[in-house]
Formats: structure tokens, C-alpha cells, sequence
């Protein structure tokens, strides 16, 4: 009995700290994107208003740097890369490992790969 249950929970803590880690990844790896959507966004804004000869409204950002962006971009853009990342994470986790649609197969008679 202790074997397993043992076992079982081995697996079920392996499988699940995967998938933990695996959208864990994506998230953060949505708001690292997210960032350099904001230099994007924040360099193009910089740029028109030096063309239109304006001259930038800097806000203190979280008692940090200064940003030109108005701060409901700031704080929106780490978020909704966050909820980006995440849902990336879920979606891909069950396209690759549940449904296994990206699985290689390859065909046995033929010696070609059933995907392409």
C-alpha cells in the first residue's frame, strides 16, 4: 500500500510541477515581451512627438525611472503580457503534451513523417 501510494504521488507531483513550471516559463516570458513592446511603443511615441516639436509629459514610474507613456499603458502592458504568457502557456501545454497534435510520428511502411 505505501508503494503506491508513494508511486502515485510521484507522478502525480512530477506531471504537475511540469506544467507548473512550463506556464510558469510563458508568463514570464509574455511580460519580458511585453517590455520590449513598451520601448517599442514608447520609442515611436518619443519620436512623433519630436517631430511635432512637443515635448513629453515624464511620469515617475513604481518611484523609478520616468516614462513618457501615460501610466495606464505602463501598468497595462506587464499585465496583459502576464495574462498573455499565461494563456500561451495553458493553451501550448495542452496542444503539445495533452492532445499531442505536435507529436513526431513517423510512418513505419513508408519511412516518411505522417505531420508533413
Amino acid at each position: 500500500m505505501g508503494k503506491e501510494r508513494t508511486k502515485t504521488l510521484q507522478v502525480w507531483y512530477t506531471g504537475r510541477m511540469k506544467r507548473v513550471f512550463y506556464v510558469f516559463c510563458a508568463t514570464v516570458l509574455g511580460v519580458l515581451l511585453s517590455v520590449l513592446l513598451h520601448a517599442g511603443i514608447e520609442g515611436a511615441y518619443l519620436a512623433a512627438l519630436r517631430s511635432s516639436g512637443k515635448n513629453p509629459h515624464w511620469v515617475t514610474v513604481l518611484g523609478g525611472g520616468q516614462c513618457a507613456l501615460p501610466l495606464w499603458v505602463v501598468y497595462a502592458l506587464p499585465i496583459a503580457g502576464a495574462l498573455f504568457g499565461l494563456w500561451c502557456g495553458v493553451t501550448w501545454w495542452r496542444i503539445i503534451y495533452i492532445e499531442h497534435r505536435l507529436a513526431f510520428k513517423k510512418n513505419s511502411e513508408s519511412g516518411t513523417d505522417a505531420n508533413r
